[in-house]
């Protein structure tokens, strides 16, 4: 009898009384990507998991600190806003 080689043991997850709009939205994204609905949806979850938990984001932006500086948010968000805008610029013919 032949028995399948895997790297890792793999396990089953089941998903029960998805709604169809989104089983559909699901599978309309996997087709455009040219994959399975099951490789498309792992590829979601693994997306997922190699987040940080929100517990993990707030550890570390306690560990960070506040951050000191000498610009106010605006003038920070019109300087990233000039060089994007910069860079579009350059990539346009």
């Amino acid at each position: 009898m032949p028995v399948a080689c895997y790297d890792e043991a793999m396990s089953n997850l089941q998903i029960k009384n998805v709604p169809q709009r989104l089983h559909a939205e699901l599978r309309l994204r996997a087709e455009l990507d040219g994959l399975s609905l099951r490789d498309y949806v792992l590829g979601l979850l693994e997306r997922e998991v190699a987040l940080p938990t929100v517990q993990e984001w707030l550890e570390e932006l306690d560990r960070l600190g506040p951050t000191k500086t000498t610009e106010s948010a605006a003038e920070m968000i019109a300087a990233v806003r000039r060089e994007r805008e910069a860079e579009l610029e350059e990539r346009m013919p």
